[in-house]
C-alpha cells in the first residue's frame, strides 16, 4: 500500500490503475506483487507531493514487514 498526500496530484495513466483517491489531497495505491528484483514505480504528472509512505512485506523474508517514510 502506498499513500500520497499532496495538492493538484494527478497520478499517469497506469498508476490511475493502483490509485483511488481518497479525499481531495491523499490517493491511496494498492501496488501489484512485484517479483524479487524488481522494481514498481508509481509516476504523478502534476502537482505537489507533500508525503508519501509505502507499507508492504518482504515475501523472501519469512514475511518481514517494510515501511518506507518518504518526505
Amino acid at each position: 500500500m502506498l499513500t500520497v498526500s499532496g495538492v493538484g496530484l494527478m497520478p499517469d495513466s497506469e498508476a490511475k490503475t493502483w490509485c483511488t483517491l481518497n479525499s481531495s489531497a491523499r490517493w491511496d495505491c494498492t501496488l501489484p506483487e512485484i517479483p524479487t528484483g524488481q522494481r514498481g514505480r508509481v509516476t504523478f504528472n502534476s502537482g505537489v507531493i507533500n508525503d508519501a509512505v509505502f507499507t508492504g512485506y518482504r515475501a523472501s523474508k519469512g514475511g518481514v514487514p517494510v515501511f518506507r517514510f518518504l518526505k
